[in-house]
């Protein structure tokens, strides 16, 4: 648990660039050309999530809290689809980045989002 340091910056900002570069990464190693299989697809989701967590950390933003959003889709059914997001949050502080992946059966939506906690 934190301490509270009453700061009300962050030593290290999150660095939105860098977070898509790591959503890329991962996407690309872990779903490549992977055909759209839904049953997979469903427990895949959690995982990207979770990895995509665990290297967002590994960059190091002490005192933000991450949250990750991954979604896909198949793109025979469903070829196109609409995300939204609105957020209460300090816009000198807290971030997000996002990346969208595609190959020929199915895409992939990843969003990050970083609330700096002081």
């Amino acid at each position: 648990r934190y301490e509270n340091t009453y700061k009300t910056e962050p030593d290290v900002k999150f660095r939105s660039a860098e977070v898509r570069d790591t959503i890329k990464d991962i996407f690309e190693r872990e779903l490549g050309t992977m055909k759209y299989d839904k049953e997979r697809c469903i427990s895949l989701t959690t995982t990207l999530s979770e990895k995509i967590k665990h290297s967002v950390k590994i960059l190091g933003f002490p005192r933000y809290k991450i949250v990750v959003v991954v979604a896909i889709g198949e793109q025979e059914t469903h070829p196109s689809i609409a995300f939204t997001s609105r957020c209460i949050w300090n816009q000198n502080t807290d971030n997000f980045s996002e990346y969208t992946f595609k190959n020929a059966s199915l895409y992939a939506v990843g969003l990050v989002y970083a609330m700096y906690m002081d």
